[in-house]
C-alpha cells in the first residue's frame, strides 16, 4: 500500500501516510470536476443492494443511484462522525466549507441518470437542505419531472422550520415543494 498515493497504513502502531494526495477536494467550482461515471455501475446487482426506506425486495426494485450536488457542511455537530475529521484537515480537506454544483450541472447529471433508467436518486450531500433559496431553485427545476428523490444525509430539523411571529413553525411551503419535486424520503 505504500506505493498507492493517499493511503494510510498502521505500521508498528503508528499511522504512516503515503504520498498524500492533494487537489481532489480543493476546487471551489465543483463544475470543474468530471461527472461521475454512473454508466460503470453494475446496475444488475447495485439496484438490489440499495435499499431506501419504504422499498420492498418482494418486487423488482426501481433503478437507483447516488448523487452529490455539493460538498461540505456548515455545521460542526459533535455527534456527527465528520466532527472527528475536523481535527485532521490534512486528510480530508476543509469539509466545513460548502461548495456547490451549478443548477445547470445538477440538471445535466439528472439527465445522465435518466438516460440510464434511474428512477430513484439519493441525494448524498452532507447537508443538502440547509440553503433554502438554492434548494427551492433546484426543486422548481425538478417539479413535474417524475423523479423520486431521497435525502440520506445531514437533515437537521432546523432545515424544516421557519420563523413566524418570533416562533419556529413547520415550513409547510418547503415540505410541499420537496414533495412536488419528488422527494419520497428524508432520513
Amino acid at each position: 500500500f505504500a506505493e498507492v498515493s493517499g493511503t494510510i497504513t498502521l505500521q508498528s502502531g503508528q499511522l504512516c501516510r503515503h504520498n498524500p494526495r492533494s487537489g481532489i477536494d480543493t476546487p471551489t467550482n465543483l463544475d470543474d470536476l468530471a461527472k461521475p461515471a454512473w454508466y460503470l455501475l453494475p446496475f444488475k446487482h447495485y439496484d438490489r443492494s440499495m435499499s431506501v426506506a419504504g422499498r420492498s425486495f418482494e418486487r423488482e426494485p426501481e433503478r437507483s443511484a447516488p448523487m452529490m450536488t455539493q460538498r461540505g457542511c456548515p455545521f460542526q455537530c459533535t455527534f456527527c462522525f465528520e466532527s472527528m475529521m475536523h481535527d485532521h484537515p490534512e486528510l480530508v480537506g476543509n469539509i466545513w466549507k460548502v461548495r456547490t454544483h451549478s443548477d445547470e450541472r445538477f440538471m445535466e447529471e439528472l439527465e445522465d441518470l435518466d438516460a440510464l433508467g434511474v428512477k430513484q436518486v439519493r441525494i448524498e450531500d452532507d447537508s443538502f437542505l440547509f440553503k433554502k433559496l438554492r434548494v427551492k431553485r433546484l426543486l422548481s427545476l425538478l417539479a413535474g419531472k417524475g423523479k423520486k428523490l431521497s435525502d440520506a444525509n445531514g437533515v437537521n430539523l432546523s432545515h424544516l422550520v421557519t420563523k413566524e411571529g418570533g416562533k419556529h413553525v413547520i415550513d409547510v411551503d418547503y415540505l410541499e415543494r420537496l414533495a412536488a419535486a419528488g422527494f419520497t424520503t428524508i432520513v
